[in-house]
């Protein structure tokens, strides 16, 4: 019988992935796999150890630990995954020599951003090689062999393994205070199937809740029922050895549409950049289904290094903070789902930066592409959506005018010290979070507009560079008049709320009266109208938006 130096032990059915654990490179692990699938006998030759048993994964294991104690000893640590895991033999390898190299007691391989998955915290994050943590789920635990011991008794008392990930830690620190648990981003898996399906299918007796009760009874010592955001507690982290880089490409979005988010990502990938000066980051905010990986292939084939990061907190605002956070470049490139760069744009970029050491943020022209034509009411409202020609001069605004140089978020590059300021903006409060779209119903703005102030604030200036230029490839559904309105109001409230954010009082104190903002409607230039009574009408629910919010603020 084989006897390497680590043991995986899988309960597995007919759609079991074990396979692919197999594959890649010589193993450093067993295979212990318990079959509970429909045809006698499968999968026996793919095992070192091989039993076959119906029943949950957490009880079925215990009985047999229970029936065979020499089977985990002499292993230097042992996984329990589930059968839906996607790794390769690499990837398992890899996670053992981390648990073992940081001597690890308790842990698990990150989840991949395109994983089924319960808890966002626990999806891979590439700024770290490991987080020391609180929790470690029952999806796939690996464990050193005196956890094992002291939380192997507790396999048998939840069939459905609710609550077992919640004790796990506690009780090991119970017994060893110095006791190391971590999330291994290092070494991440992918989870293939909705979380739960396969075990609520196979046994239909199981109640997840009365196990969790049943937890509770039995370890009082361990609160069960505090919330999410206490449940998950990074202690401590392993930065990423991964190079640091110039640029970084960060693009935020929200049910992107798939053949708009592939044709930027190839614009991207067709970019005449140095290798190595440049990362890219897709951030996945909310989205309803995992972005698979599949599409960064572009990016990769052509040298560039690509990841995804989630962000489960909805809205533009906090996956901004969170590409930020998980970056360390000096400069990041925001472009957004529906941009298609010119195949000049990061070079031309790069000169702008290495030229103008004054500048902290800048961006160029966003055109619209002439098959959408929109109807020529709507032209007046573009500069609103993101679309700009200021003409072929470079534009370098002075200090607290930065006007046409204040770049709008898509296609905005922005300096480290800039992105700095606004983390730090965000911490104040002061309605900061009331910023930026969120999905589809949300459609506050303003968030680049408070990024790109920031640069004020720090003594660099804003610009406008006309050679960059990118497509913006605008949804017609925000062509649409009832659309249009709506961003209008919310808009005028944007304003305010930014203008309570970066603590300056308002310029139009008159707006926040309703005669006020009538004044302001009656001197709104003949051009105006002129443009169509569509954009008056939106001018109107510009400044009724300011009105609004001003009131809603007298009033707290």
């Amino acid at each position: 019988m084989a006897k390497r130096r680590f043991l995986v032990m899988a309960r597995v059915g007919d759609k079991s992935l074990h396979a692919e654990w197999l594959q890649g490179e010589e193993r450093m692990f067993d295979i212990y796999l318990s079959y509970y699938g429909a045809s006698p006998g499968r999968f026996a030759a793919d095992a070192d150890y091989w039993r076959e048993e119906r029943g949950p994964k957490w009880p079925i294991l215990h009985q047999h630990l229970v029936a065979d104690a020499t089977l985990v000893s002499g292993y230097d640590a042992v996984w329990f995954p589930d059968d839906d895991l996607s790794v390769d033999a690499a990837g398992i390898n890899r996670m053992f020599a981390l648990f073992t190299e940081h001597r690890l007691a308790l842990a698990q391989p990150a989840l991949t951003p395109d994983s089924y998955y319960s808890h966002a915290f626990l999806l891979r994050d590439d700024a770290y090689e490991l987080r020391y943590a609180n929790f470690i789920e029952v999806m796939a635990p690996l464990f050193s062999p005196e956890a094992l011991r002291v939380l192997g008794p507790t396999f048998g008392e939840s069939p459905s393994g609710w609550g077992l990930d919640h004790i796990w830690p506690a009780l090991l620190r119970a017994v060893d205070p110095l006791a190391k648990v971590a999330i291994i981003d290092a070494a991440s898996v992918r989870h293939t199937r909705p979380v739960g399906g396969e075990l609520y299918r196979n046994n239909p007796h199981l109640s997840g809740w009365a196990d969790l009760e049943k937890i509770q009874a039995l370890y009082p010592q361990c609160d069960l029922r505090i919330s999410p955001k206490d449940k998950f507690v990074v202690e401590g982290v392993v930065p990423s050895p991964t190079p640091s880089y110039l640029i970084e490409v960060c693009v935020c979005t929200h049910n992107p549409r798939p053949d708009i988010l592939s044709a930027m990502i190839l614009s991207v990938a067709h970019q005449d950049v140095l290798p190595g000066s440049l990362r890219f980051t897709l951030v996945n905010n909310a989205s309803d289904h995992p972005i698979s990986e599949e599409v960064l292939m572009p990016l990769r084939l052509a040298g560039i290094p690509a990841r995804i990061l989630v962000e489960s907190e909805m809205g533009i605002l906090h996956a901004r903070l969170r590409a930020i956070r998980a970056s360390s470049s000096e400069w990041i490139l925001w472009i957004d789902d529906d941009n298609v760069l010119f195949p000049d744009f990061f070079r031309q970029g790069l000169a702008f930066i290495s030229n103008h050491p004054e500048v902290g943020c800048f961006g160029g022209k966003l055109l619209l592409p002439a098959e959408l034509n929109p109807s020529g009411w709507v032209r007046p409202f573009l500069p609103s959506l993101a679309i700009r020609d200021c003409g072929d001069l470079t534009i370098i605004a002075p200090l607290g005018a930065a006007g046409v140089a204040e770049p709008p978020g898509a296609g905005a590059w922005v300096k480290r010290k800039v992105l700095d300021e606004y983390l730090e903006l965000s911490r104040a409060g002061s309605g900061f979070f009331s910023l930026g779209r969120k999905g589809k119903s949300g459609l506050s703005n303003c968030e680049d507009t408070c990024m790109m102030r920031c640069a004020e604030r720090v003594g660099l200036a804003c610009a406008y560079a006309p050679e960059l230029r990118l497509w913006h490839l605008l949804s017609p559904n925000r062509f649409r008049f009832k659309y249009l309105m709506r961003f209008m109001r919310a808009n005028g409230r944007s304003h305010i709320v930014l203008e309570h954010v970066m603590a300056k009082p308002t310029r139009r104190p008159g707006r926040r009266s309703f005669n006020g903002v009538l004044k302001a409607i009656l001197r709104l230039p003949k051009t105006t109208l002129r443009h169509s009574f569509a954009y008056a009408l939106g001018r109107v629910f510009f400044e009724y938006g300011i009105y609004e919010e001003s009131s809603l603020r007298s009033r707290t």
